[in-house]
């Protein structure tokens, strides 16, 4: 196996944990009330339902 093949998955594991990590950062500051604000602010409410 050439070098970035034998390499790739653990770069690749170490960049999803730091995606995943900064993901539940901003879910942990997220609140229903912020989002009910957000939906209320915007023009034509919540898409899609």
């Amino acid at each position: 196996m050439c070098e970035v093949g034998r390499n790739i998955g653990e770069l690749l594991d170490i960049e999803f944990q730091s995606a995943e990590r900064a993901l539940e950062e901003q879910l942990g500051r997220t609140t229903i009330a912020g989002l009910l604000q957000q939906i209320l602010a915007s023009d034509n409410g919540p898409r899609g339902h």
